[in-house]
């Protein structure tokens, strides 16, 4: 019964009592509303209000991070009605005590509101507030860039001591003031996987979240970083996070920069190799904008494999590459002299895109060693990597 669609379960509970029970564990185990309207979400709410084994068998919910509020004339105001809304999924939430994995999505494109003014569609996004003082203990947790206070992000951070799987869009900036640099050692004691993204170029390396996870034993991290421009600066964020690189097994590191020299790019590599030494999975995401007359191909130098040499159990590689050379002969080449490098490193992939005016549309490419003794190559598409292949493989 799990792996049948929702509306076949419904059907399941209207016509057979034998089975009922069964079907409404599975649908309440694991509930997406994230694609819900609030109207939907409001009766989902009522339901749950009103039973408490229905709660019960909640263990993963995925909200929308933000919402529309219902146009009917016959609702309130605006205002008033997102604020009932709120109150009602607060409500909700404490009465999930079961809950281990929570996911807040953004919205698709084509359903996001224009403006924050548009008075036809008036919408809003969820509250951090209804996290708060909840029973449940969560294992993951994830979303997208929920407005938070960052008072309220230390407290959910404190109430929540369960969480091993961490990821939260733009928090790198969060300075909380009741918290000090001693607290943050009692935050998320349990982590080890952490993804921070949307990252400001003046990311204050003491930052809060920062703090926290150079103090854990993490093991799997993806860390996105936008307007780092100098080596120094790179170089000073990994330092930071250097504590965890015993145990670090999977990075996915990645930095929108204009540095296109070989050599920078090799010494980034070096530094990563330097602080996170037991790395088995490493995707390297700084070189995806190089393009133009100034473009650098490293992949026609030998610095950038070379700076692979230091690492002595990496198998999985993976980078950005520019669109028109993922295709060349060239890269093949570059593939088999990182391999040649490495000994250890069994699969290469990369990703190019294609920049049209229909939209970034992404290129694969990956291989696998022939043999443990050669570093030839031949093409593999089953290793093409996702986008959370730092979590997954």
């Amino acid at each position: 019964m799990r792996f049948m669609p929702q509306g076949e379960l419904v059907k399941i509970c209207t016509i057979s009592r034998v089975f009922h029970d069964e079907a409404i564990s599975v649908l309440y185990r694991d509930v997406d509303l994230h694609l819900s309207d609030m109207d939907q979400m409001s009766a989902w709410c009522l339901r749950i209000s009103d039973g408490a084994e229905l709660a019960q068998k909640v263990r993963s919910l995925w909200l929308p991070i933000m919402l529309i509020v219902s146009d009917d004339n016959s609702s309130p105001a605006p205002v008033a009605h997102a604020a009932q809304f709120q109150d009602s999924l607060s409500r909700t939430m404490k009465a999930l005590r079961e809950l281990k994995f929570l996911y807040i999505m953004g919205m698709r494109d084509d359903s996001r509101p224009k403006s924050n003014g548009d008075l036809n569609y008036p919408w809003f996004y969820l509250q951090s507030q209804i996290m708060l003082g909840c029973p449940f203990r969560l294992k993951t947790f994830r979303t997208g860039e929920l407005p938070w206070h960052a008072d309220n992000m230390a407290l959910f951070m404190l109430q929540q001591s369960q969480i091993q799987d961490w990821d939260c869009e733009g928090l790198m900036d969060i300075q909380p003031q009741a918290y000090g640099t001693q607290t943050s050692l009692a935050l998320l004691p349990h982590l080890s996987i952490v993804r921070v993204s949307d990252t400001p170029s003046n990311m204050p390396l003491d930052a809060l979240i920062i703090r926290i996870i150079s103090g854990r034993q993490l093991t799997r991290l993806r860390l996105d970083i936008d307007g780092k421009d100098t080596v120094a600066d790179l170089t000073d964020t990994l330092a930071v996070l250097a504590p965890c690189g015993e145990s670090l097994t999977h990075f996915h590191f990645s930095f929108d920069t204009h540095l296109q020299e070989e050599s920078t790019h090799s010494q980034i590599l070096q530094n990563v190799a330097k602080f996170f030494p037991n790395l088995e999975f490493l995707f390297y995401g700084g070189i995806s904008e190089l393009d133009g007359p100034r473009e650098v191909e490293p992949w026609k130098g030998i610095a950038f494999p070379q700076a692979l040499s230091p690492f002595k159990r990496l198998s999985m590689f993976g980078m950005h590459s520019a669109y028109h050379a993922i295709r060349s002969k060239e890269f093949r080449e570059l593939v088999e002299r990182c391999l040649q490098a490495c000994p250890s490193l069994e699969r290469f992939a990369a990703i190019a895109f294609n920049v049209t005016t229909l939209g970034d549309h992404p290129v694969r490419r990956s291989f696998v060693r022939i043999s443990p003794s050669s570093c030839k190559v031949k093409s593999d598409p089953s290793s093409f990597l996702t986008d959370s292949a730092w979590r997954d493989l």
